[in-house]
């Protein structure tokens, strides 16, 4: 295997690895982390598995034509030329203090309204090894931001989705936790738009924190807003705490 690759590792083929690195890396900086980027990145793959350790490839006119087509799709598909319109692929943020944020699915008119047989609980509690049930709540609503960075924060603000039926599975269902400022902006990672991986197999609760992700991106005052994907892939707004304090 490694004496084939070295075989057609010539400078042109390094060139041509050069390319589609050049053209995921334009992927992540366009779209980010999301569906249509690991599309990309598996085709690239795909086409340079095929080129190295197979002869579908032997006559070179039908590589460099998958090549140019793939690299000439990833482009344009990574500037919104084409599936501009798909929540997937769609670019809409801006940062603050280095974290990509957009705008909140919801607004603060809009009223939280719980999805048939699921319950939704948003709490603070202290930050253990295990995640603490609701019933472990101490209502801390002040936090630090850095002690969050570091971890040295000893409260976290929880969020739990679950069936009324504890032993249910929520299989194929989606939850995402957004954690609003002020001006209705939350880390472009967690808002509904950027969340499209559905729950595994045999799971009965869906948990995110404060201390799980790069939710916070600065100091002021910031509300929880709790969303469940019901399996007809629409988004529903089910439960929601403000007035949160964030320090630095």
């Amino acid at each position: 295997m490694l004496k084939k690759i070295k075989e057609k590792l010539n400078r042109l083929a390094l060139l041509l690895l050069l390319l589609a690195l050049i053209s995921a890396i334009i992927a992540v900086i366009k779209i980010g982390f999301v569906l249509w980027f690991w599309i990309l990145l598996i085709i690239w793959i795909v086409i340079f598995c095929l080129y190295f350790f197979t002869t579908i490839f032997k006559i070179s006119l039908y590589f460099w034509i998958a090549f140019v087509i793939w690299f000439i799709f990833s482009f344009l598909m990574s500037f919104g030329v084409i599936f501009n319109n798909s929540k997937a692929t769609s670019k809409s943020y801006e940062k603050i203090n280095g974290i990509a944020v957009s705008d909140c699915t919801s607004t603060m008119s809009d009223t939280p309204q719980m999805l048939d047989g699921f319950k939704a609980s948003i709490y603070s509690a202290a930050l253990l090894s295990d995640t603490p049930n609701p019933d472990k709540a101490n209502n801390v609503r002040t936090f630090s931001l850095n002690g969050i960075k570091n971890k040295t924060e000893a409260n976290s603000m929880y969020t739990r989705i679950e069936k009324n039926d504890q032993n249910e599975y929520i299989s194929g269902y989606d939850t995402t936790m957004e954690v609003c400022n002020e001006n209705n902006k939350a880390s472009y990672s967690y808002v509904t738009k950027s969340e499209t991986t559905p729950i595994g197999e045999n799971v009965v609760a869906s948990v995110h924190y404060f201390h799980g992700g790069t939710y916070l991106f600065g100091p002021g005052l910031y509300r929880v807003d709790a969303y469940i994907k019901d399996l007809a892939g629409k988004w529903h707004l089910v439960n929601r705490v403000s007035g949160i304090t964030v320090t630095e």
